[in-house]
């Protein structure tokens, strides 16, 4: 149970890591006007959250 809980955790830090990352770089390349290719390539190539 501890292994599991501990994995868990992981996985949702790892993804509230990335969710900040990734608002960062918007923030960035928003303000930038950078955004239409390379914010497509990126979408494209986000992990999605495997189903539980």
């Amino acid at each position: 149970a501890l292994v599991l809980r501990h994995h868990l955790r992981g996985n949702v830090g790892r993804w509230l890591w990335l969710g900040v990352a990734a608002a960062l770089a918007l923030a960035v390349l928003g303000g930038s006007g950078l955004l239409p290719d390379f914010l497509t390539q990126r979408l494209a190539l986000l992990p999605t959250p495997a189903p539980v």
